[in-house]
């Protein structure tokens, strides 16, 4: 009887001892994976928060886009192949990156001009 008294006194403080190691111990796999994921997910946030465009304008010749950009000291002439949610082979008249409420506010401002200007995300 004394024997398994001694035993299971070494197997509970040997639990406890195990229980408070494991409480100080690194994550498990699947914890870490859930971390991972939502900061993956947080950047992604960050990075894509300023991904809208103001488009005033997608044309087939640059001399058309120059056009269309002297009308505005802030926007820029680019090529749409640079922008993965674009249609290839125009030059875009675009103002931006914003976040989408920034973009539909720049938009706004530009509709008397171009009253065809839109939001687009580019990527």
């Amino acid at each position: 009887m004394k024997k398994y008294c001694l035993c299971l006194a070494l197997v509970l403080a040997l639990g406890s001892i195990i229980a408070s190691a494991q409480a100080r111990m690194a994550p498990s796999l699947s914890d870490v994976a859930k971390m991972k994921k939502l900061t993956n997910n947080h950047l992604l946030q960050i990075k894509s928060a300023k991904k809208y465009f103001v488009v005033l304008g997608s044309f087939k010749s640059k001399a058309d886009a120059i056009k269309r950009n002297d009308f505005f000291g802030d926007a820029f002439i680019a090529r749409s192949e640079k922008y993965p949610k674009f249609k290839n082979g125009y030059w875009v008249v675009l103002m931006g990156p914003y976040t989408k409420s920034e973009a539909m506010y720049h938009r706004d401002g530009a509709h008397e001009a171009v009253p065809s200007a839109y939001v687009k995300a580019g990527w």
